[in-house]
């Protein structure tokens, strides 16, 4: 019997990025699920769905995307999973989303080399974080 797929949930209304995003993600061994609002990502976590990661884009047309990321870290019923946002620049807004809890930014043109340094870093990251909250807890 083979593992199940990790789940990447991707946030996004650009019908060009989530033909790529989809693609990228399937080389990645993925399984992608993809919301074109915030509300829509936050019904399933309600429902007890739960990603493995998460990607962003900073410009959807509803302007939610640093609510949501502050949800996802926020919400006792995730598993703390890492957020990866889509910007085309870095700014305010992408240091904000930063500094609330995502833990990597990629912007469009995007090759499959950087997603996968992308994921690879956020779960480091997460990993790293655990350990020292377990770490925390001790004392």
């Amino acid at each position: 019997m083979s593992a199940m797929k990790k789940s990447a949930w991707v946030v996004d209304d650009d019908e060009d990025h989530i033909r790529t995003l989809q693609n990228m993600f399937t080389s990645l061994g993925f399984d992608s699920k993809i919301f074109a609002y915030p509300r829509d990502v936050e019904d399933n976590v309600t429902n007890g769905f739960n990603p493995d990661l998460l990607l962003v884009n900073l410009n959807l047309s509803e302007n939610r995307a640093v609510e949501l990321i502050a949800y996802i870290r926020e919400n006792e019923l995730l598993d703390d999973p890492p957020i990866i946002i889509l910007s085309d620049e870095y700014n305010e807004e992408s240091e904000y989303a930063i500094q609330i809890g995502a833990d990597d930014q990629l912007s469009f043109p995007l090759t499959l080399e950087e997603l996968e340094t992308a994921v690879s870093n956020a779960y480091e990251r997460r990993n790293q974080e655990e350990i020292i909250e377990e770490d925390q807890e001790e004392f």
